[in-house]
Parts: C-alpha cells; structure tokens; sequence
C-alpha cells in the first residue's frame, strides 16, 4: 500500500519576496507541509532542520527573518514553552476562518 503523496504549499508573496534566500522558501515550506488545516505549526528547529538539510543555526537565521519580514509569527506555549510557528498567508488564514484555533500570546520577531 503507498502512502498518499505530501505536498507544500508556499503561496506567491513569499516567492516574490526578494528578500528572502533560497534557504528561507526551504524553511518556509518546510512549515506549511505541517500546517494541516490551520495556520499554526507544531514543528521543533531540530525537525526543520532535518528536513531541509540545514543545521539549526541558519534554520533559526530563516525563521527569524521570515518573521521580520511578517510571513510567519512565532509565539511560546504557555504550558509547554515551545515554540509555536503561525503562517500569516492569507491562504492558510482562509481554512482558519471556519474553525476555533486557541489564542496565544504576542508573537514576538525573535527566537530564543
């Protein structure tokens, strides 16, 4: 039996991005593969890492100019204390609309 096959999509304002590298599309479409009929991203920097074949210091360099740049919003989880990735596409902001996601605090640009 084959597995369904697993897709990502990255919406075109973060192609045309100039500002962003290729190992930041790689980040950023590493983050909505998980994003599963939500906005928000459960993935740990060890994961992302992982998958795009990158060490976590320049996985963290991406996240965090993704989030300067307001293509994703990182906040902290209250109980668990890790981070929580949210897509602000509009694409991902569409499925959201019908559904009741948990507020967070602030999300903040920076990692830590």
């Amino acid at each position: 039996m084959s597995e369904s096959p697993r897709f990502s999509r990255v919406p075109i304002e973060i192609l045309e991005d100039r500002t962003l590298n290729h190992s930041d599309l790689r980040v950023y479409a590493i983050l909505s593969l998980h994003a599963i009929r939500t906005n928000l991203v459960w993935v740990g920097q060890r994961r992302i890492a992982e998958l795009a074949s990158m060490n976590r210091r320049h996985v963290r360099r991406s996240l965090e100019k993704l989030a300067r740049a307001g293509h994703i919003s990182v906040s902290i989880h209250r109980i668990t204390r890790r981070h929580v990735f949210q897509l602000n596409s509009p694409v991902f902001l569409e499925e959201r609309a019908n559904r009741e996601i948990p507020r967070y605090p602030k999300p903040s640009p920076t990692l830590q």
